[in-house]
């Protein structure tokens, strides 16, 4: 194989070079990568901006729980730094520097790391990767967009006697995975207020866009179904792998959060089967309004066809004059008031 490729969200490939040896981590291109630290605890909070993955050493040791949030596409320098202090394995950081493959789960021995998504908006199309590797004291995010979920995270972990800040590095990823799975529901809302449009026309047999929209609608779902279906499995391997680096209360949270992605998943399954359903009330629709047209262009042929008789016959222009059988009716004097007589009774 010429090479290792992997889907995106976009349905591109991101491609590795070949012959490249496991664990390789590109150079930092595009815009430079923004690192937030959040350094928390039951008696402290503390939010700060970082220039580089250096500055990460001086945050290190002053609380329980010490979460990097990487923005941007990170390369060689920023993760190899990640790896240098935190013990995060080569393919791990790999794992973090090419988001653009399926959602998974992998055990370390001294961390785990999870690949899954997230909506920025209420779209398909707004589905982005988020990569979370968490250990015993520390928890490391990586997203390509600046637009999160996390704001409600951020918010708790303001509040003193909240859990997340008496709780381990652990529930804090549990509460990232909870937000980034709560920002598909109002992808499903809006797709529940669609199909309620694609309903109302079902039955309008002329609107000949329906069935494109119907196809498109059901794209849009097979495309998050895609997304939310190996998330789930995902999900449930951290749920049941046993792991030092996953308590059981958080545990019986992450259960919460595959509940959520059941009742996602249950949702698409439920609006692919309607619209379904839509498409073959809509060809019943067309093919009544079909047989209804063609009854009434019955009608109009069984009225006219006699008709078109009997006109066809008297317009063969034979000479009455040279035979007496050639249309002799045409010499009597009340012949044409007889034959419109014959036709409005017909």
């Amino acid at each position: 194989m010429a090479g290792r490729f992997r889907e995106s969200v976009k349905g591109t490939l991101a491609r590795v070079p070949p012959g490249t040896r496991p664990g390789w981590l590109p150079e930092e291109t595009g815009p430079p990568v923004s690192l937030t630290a959040c350094l928390y605890g039951p008696e402290s909070f503390e939010r700060r901006e970082l220039r580089d993955a250096r500055e990460i050493g001086s945050c290190l040791g002053r609380t329980p729980v010490l979460w990097v949030d990487i923005v941007g596409r990170p390369g060689f320098p920023t993760l190899h730094e990640i790896g240098a202090r935190f013990g995060v394995h080569r393919l791990a950081l790999e794992d973090l520097a090419n988001l653009d493959h399926g959602t998974k789960i992998d055990h370390y021995d001294n961390h785990v790391v999870m690949i899954t998504r997230f909506c920025t908006q209420a779209t398909v199309r707004s589905i982005r990767n988020l990569g979370i590797a968490w250990g015993q004291d520390f928890v490391i995010t990586v997203r390509n967009d600046r637009e999160s979920p996390f704001a409600l995270v951020l918010e708790r972990l303001e509040h003193p006697g909240s859990l997340i800040r008496n709780s381990g590095p652990d529930f804090l990823a549990y509460r990232l995975l909870d937000a980034s799975i709560d920002s598909l529901f109002p992808v499903l809302e809006n797709l529940a207020e669609e199909l309620d449009e694609l309903e109302d026309g079902a039955y309008d047999a002329l609107n000949r866009r329906f069935p494109a929209r119907v196809h498109l609608f059901r794209n849009r779902l097979s495309v998050l179904r895609r997304h939310l279906w190996p998330q789930r499995e995902a999900l449930r391997a951290l749920i049941k792998q046993p792991s030092p680096l996953v308590s059981d209360t958080t545990r019986t949270y992450l259960r919460d959060c595959s509940d959520h992605l059941e009742q996602a998943l249950q949702e698409i399954e439920s609006m692919r089967d309607t619209a379904s359903g839509l498409m073959s009330t809509y060809l019943s629709a067309a093919s009544h309004r079909l047989n209804e047209l063609m009854s009434l262009l019955t009608m109009i042929g069984t009225v006219f066809i006699p008709l078109s008789f009997i006109t066809g016959i008297y317009g063969m222009n034979f000479d009455p004059y040279s035979s007496p059988w050639n249309m002799p009716e045409l010499r009597w004097r009340w012949g044409y008031p007889a034959v419109l007589a014959l036709m409005a009774v017909i």
